[in-house]
């Protein structure tokens, strides 16, 4: 059965309503509470109405909102049929917020990452993949402040975030995993300050099982942070982020917030208990003023000739390529060869501009450069940065 979400939206959200509207990533999604009775299996169905009310709670839209339409968006999803009910509610979530994915796709940057809300407004975005306990150090640092979401950090040009305060998934003993809302679990609400993102952190959680062992040997280990390089920042965050193809110049997108939070830092940590005891220290650190990488864009007519959705050059001179939702990495040489290429040097124009820049390869490495550039070329092109024949 797949019910409509995006019928108009006029009037009452809430407790009597057959409907119920959650503000998901900045767009208004509605729910038809009453299909859930017809979609699921009994025993499940009698209470799921219910159930996702409570669940969604701090989710529900402002009475009034209406809900967001667009052509491009799923006419629907699909209520998952089945009998039992925490499991239907865990599919319900991971429908919706892949509705609310789709709806911002293009839109916004979306990092699958936690989030919590200082008093100014300020969000601390933690990025991981699942399972590797993003949403326990969220639900532990939420216990302090605002809760801004366990699943997506959503951002735009100006950095202004869009929360998704959905249920966090929790494992009780002797059940599947439950949804259960923030305010249930004593997370705290946002502020009233307007949301900017602020900082942005890789979740790098040590192995509980080598803890024990290196703390014999070593005593506690407080949780550190190190900076980020800007090659290596952009590689995680594209490959925890959602739908960043469809963003125009989604490189340059993410090199930029990185640019205006003054870079990336990785959260190394062995329990979530310790991030907190310890945060004071590193929320000071993470906030405190400080200069990301240089980085410049590739002129738009060569990353159109080249096929690319992207391109940047680092301080480096390497330059980063994003083409078929794979970031490619170039040496600064190949950078050179990539942009001379592009802008139709012929081969021996392109092995002299490599020497005017880079030098003669010293005599003892037995480099031509004329052959390096061939090379290089070949590789290009296999890659699929660089057209046979560019324009």
């Amino acid at each position: 059965m797949t019910p409509s979400w995006w019928c108009a939206a006029t009037g009452s959200v809430g407790g009597m309503s057959g409907y119920l509207d959650i503000s998901a990533l900045g767009a208004v999604l509605r729910l038809p509470l009453s299909e859930l009775v017809t979609a699921a299996e009994p025993p499940a169905a009698p209470d799921l109405a219910e159930r996702v009310r409570t669940a969604w709670h701090d989710a529900a839209a402002p009475a009034g909102s209406e809900a967001d339409r667009d052509a491009g968006a799923p006419a629907g999803i699909v209520f998952p049929a089945t009998a039992h009910a925490d499991r239907f509610m865990e599919s319900l979530s991971s429908e919706i917020t892949q509705a609310a994915l789709l709806l911002r796709a293009g839109q916004l940057a979306m990092l699958h990452a936690g989030g919590i809300a200082l008093a100014d407004g300020r969000v601390i975005c933690f990025v991981a993949a699942s399972g590797h306990g993003k949403t326990t150090l969220t639900r532990m640092l939420s216990e302090l402040h605002g809760y801004v979401s366990d699943e997506t950090i959503a951002f735009d040009e100006q950095l202004r975030v869009y929360p998704y305060r959905k249920p966090l998934s929790v494992v009780t003993p002797g059940r599947s995993k439950q949804q259960l809302a923030p305010s249930g679990l004593g997370l705290r609400e946002l502020p009233q300050a307007p949301l900017r993102l602020a900082a942005l952190v890789l979740l790098d959680r040590q192995g509980a099982a080598a803890a024990p062992r290196a703390e014999a040997a070593a005593g506690p280990s407080a949780p550190t942070l190190r900076p980020v390089s800007l090659r290596e920042a952009l590689g995680e965050l594209l490959a925890q982020s959602s739908y960043s193809a469809q963003l125009p110049g989604p490189l340059q997108r993410f090199a930029q917030a990185i640019s205006e939070v003054g870079g990336v830092w990785s959260l190394s940590y062995r329990e979530a208990a310790d991030v907190r005891e310890a945060f004071p220290r590193l929320a000071a650190e993470l906030l405190a003023p400080g200069t990301a990488e240089a980085w410049h864009p590739v002129p738009d007519h060569l990353v159109e000739r080249s096929g690319a959705g992207d391109a940047i050059v680092l301080a480096s001179g390497e330059a980063l390529v994003f083409a078929a939702q794979h970031l490619h990495a170039l040496s600064d040489v190949a950078a050179e060869v990539w942009q001379g290429a592009l802008a139709g040097d012929a081969a021996e124009q392109l092995a002299a501009r490599v020497v005017a820049r880079f030098g003669t390869p010293p005599a003892e490495t037995g480099i031509d450069p004329a052959h390096y550039v061939a090379t290089t070329i070949a590789e290009l092109r296999e890659a699929g940065v660089l057209p046979t024949s560019p324009a």
